[in-house]
């Protein structure tokens, strides 16, 4: 076997790690720019795909869905009452607190977070001050337990258990449907008096039953809707502001 050459030396400890080190750094770098550059080159149309989402839930909520979405008439004016929709964005609504508001002909809605078992759950909801209604809720998105809380959002003989968009391979609407072909709301989260969510705690609730093995996610949309009512009811819609709550003297 050929000898080392003299004035080739072992890189010691430190060097290497300098060396290894430095080139671990660059292969990071590298790909954390590849990254930055893929979502840069993405990133208005994940905003858009976002807003749509939002919207498609909204529309369900006022009930501005065709029930023929294979008719172009109905669709086009659906699409065009659709955009009297009026948005308001990062209204406050409590300390630190700001949210999304929509209202439409005399109907409000606005976003909420509540606490899940495995963290916030985007969801909307729907409220109509003329009638002292819960309109219905559409969740946006969540991080559930599949097999558990996620279960909340299962579809189930054609209905969701608590309510989303499920597309258009459902049965007709029954009584218990909102009558649009394509969003269906479990009973106690359409229609339905304000006064029914008066309770706290869900299990006190006559009209709304949880899900077995997830009752942190039930309670969790449960006070969602409470939180959503509590805020609606202060929206003025033509000022775009959540007025202040009356304190008791």
């Amino acid at each position: 076997m050929p000898e080392q050459p003299a004035d080739k030396k072992e890189l010691t400890l430190g060097a290497r790690l300098i060396r290894y080190g430095g080139l671990l750094f660059i292969i990071v770098a590298v790909c954390v720019g590849l990254i930055n550059f893929v979502y840069s080159m993405t990133k208005e149309k994940i905003i858009a795909a976002q807003k749509e989402k939002m919207m498609k839930g909204v529309r369900a909520i006022f009930n501005l869905v065709p029930k023929d979405p294979t008719d172009r008439e109905e669709v086009e004016k659906i699409k065009k009452e659709a955009e009297k929709i009026r948005i308001r964005t990062n209204v406050e609504y409590g300390k630190n607190r700001k949210t999304t508001f929509y209202d439409y002909e005399g109907k409000v809605a606005c976003v909420v977070k509540p606490i899940g078992y495995d963290g916030p759950i985007t969801m909307i909801a729907g409220y109509s001050p003329a009638e002292d209604l819960v309109l219905g809720i559409y969740i946006v998105s969540h991080t559930e337990t599949p097999g558990f809380g996620a279960r909340f959002t299962e579809k189930k003989k054609g209905k969701s258990l608590i309510g989303r968009v499920i597309g258009e391979d459902i049965p007709p609407p029954t009584a218990l449907d909102n009558q649009t072909d394509m969003l269906v709301f479990q009973q106690p989260y359409f229609n339905k008096p304000a006064s029914v969510f008066e309770p706290a705690d869900i299990a006190n609730c006559k009209e709304v039953d949880g899900i077995t093995s997830a009752t942190i996610t039930s309670q969790a949309v449960y006070t969602g809707v409470r939180e959503a009512i509590a805020i609606l009811k202060r929206y003025d819609p033509e000022k775009g502001i959540v007025k202040k709550k009356k304190t008791r003297k």
